[in-house]
This record gives C-alpha cells, sequence and structure tokens, in this order.
C-alpha cells in the first residue's frame, strides 16, 4: 500500500509541477547554477534515504524466516552461506521498493533532468536504509520463528496475533525518530547540512551493522535447532 501511496503521490506531484513547469525549471536551474555538485549528491542522497525510510514499512516482516513455513529446513540446508541465506531474503522483500522509486525517478524527468549522479545518489541512499529496514525486521522472525502457518498472514504475524508486526512498527519509527531528532537538533546548532546527513548515514549504518551481525547470530542458533 505504501509503495502505492508512493506512486499515486509522485502522479500527483508530476500533474501539478506540468502546470508551472517554466518556473519550476527556473527556479531549479537558479540553484543547481548556485550549488556545487557535492550538496547536490547529499541531497540526493537525503531524499534517497526518506523514501527508503518511509517504502520499508511497507515489508515490516516479509524477510522474516517463517515464510517457508514446514518446508524451511529443505531451503536451511542448501550449500549456501548464511550471508546468502540472509541477503536474498532482504533484498526479495524490497524490490517492489526499488521499482516503486524508479517509476518515480522517470517521473521526476518529465519535469528536470539532473545530473546523473544525483540520480545515483538517490538510490543509494535508498539502497541504504531499506536494508537496514530489511534487517531490523528479520531480527523478530529469527527470534521467534513460525513455521506452523496455515495461511500467508499467520506467517507474517508470526503466529504472535499481530505481535510481531506491532513491535517491527515501533522498531522502525524508533529509528526514523532518532533520524528526525538528530536532524533537527543539529539544524537548530547551525550545524552545516553534510555534518547533519553524515551524522544521519552514521546512525543508519551502525543500525544496519549491529542488526545484521544479530541477524547472523540468530540464523546460527535456528540452523542448530533444526
Amino acid at each position: 500500500m505504501i509503495d502505492l501511496m508512493v506512486l499515486i503521490g509522485g502522479g500527483i506531484a508530476v500533474y501539478y509541477g506540468l502546470k508551472f513547469k517554466s518556473q519550476l525549471t527556473f527556479a531549479i536551474n537558479y540553484l543547481v547554477s548556485t550549488t556545487s555538485i557535492g550538496y547536490l549528491l547529499i541531497a540526493g542522497f537525503g531524499v534517497g534515504a526518506g523514501l527508503g525510510l518511509f517504502c520499508g514499512l511497507s515489508s515490516l516482516t516479509t524477510s522474516s524466516v517463517s515464510r517457508e513455513g514446514k518446508s524451511f529446513w529443505v531451503i536451511a540446508t542448501a550449500p549456501i552461506g548464511i550471508n546468502t541465506h540472509i541477503i536474498s531474503r532482504i533484498f526479495a522483500c524490497q524490490v517492489l521498493h526499488f521499482i516503486s522509486a524508479l517509476i518515480i525517478i522517470a517521473l521526476s524527468m518529465i519535469l528536470y533532468i539532473f545530473n546523473p549522479l544525483v540520480y545515483v545518489a538517490v538510490i543509494f541512499g535508498m539502497f541504504l536504509t531499506l536494508f537496514t529496514s530489511g534487517s531490523l525486521n528479520m531480527i523478530l522472525g529469527l527470534i521467534n520463528p513460525y513455521f506452523d502457518w496455515k495461511t500467508p498472514k499467520e506467517a507474517l504475524n508470526g503466529g504472535a496475533g499481530g505481535m510481531n508486526v506491532f513491535v517491527s512498527i515501533l522498531i522502525n519509527y524508533g529509528l526514523y525518530g532518532l533520524i528526525i531528532f538528530t536532524t533537527i537538533k543539529m539544524f537548530k546548532w547551525n550545524y552545516d547540512v553534510p555534518y547533519i546527513v553524515l551524522a544521519d548515514v552514521i546512525i543508519i549504518l551502525l543500525t544496519a551493522i549491529i542488526s545484521y551481525l544479530i541477524d547472523r547470530k540468530l540464523f546460527k542458533r535456528l540452523l542448530k535447532r533444526l
């Protein structure tokens, strides 16, 4: 649903943007001419990261190991490493968000075409936050996997009556709240934009690394239980 909201919102923005395209183009040209490429890349990264954080709410539990049900042991005994197991699950549940992002980027080009590096920065920012979101959400499924489900909804809820989904929402909003809080505080303290983005990136990277290490440890423990 969030992907649909992003697409609909992007379509509406382009529709109304076309009505003021000449003014919009003039304003963006002025902004680009007075802003260094470094700042534009930082802005693009920030936009992508924000979009990734928002879209990440669409896949709160789809990276869970519970989705294979009772056949999980077949996949778990495949001759592939733990990193392949974990990363493939995270990417599988985020691929639709990348498609949505590419559509939005293509639509935005109707109004204005930036330096290609800006779009690379947007995609990279989105990749980082989506990976972090997927890695965080996998932790709950690994702590309390639920393989004896009868409907896909039960699999996503982890057999906990929606508790896994609720906790995932709290975790994600907690991360987003920390990033927003840090950004607002640093703005009030008159930090330059690059330093603000760097602080947010550090928070996201640390969260991604820590959650991924936890995923690895929990996945190893789960395999030993089989």
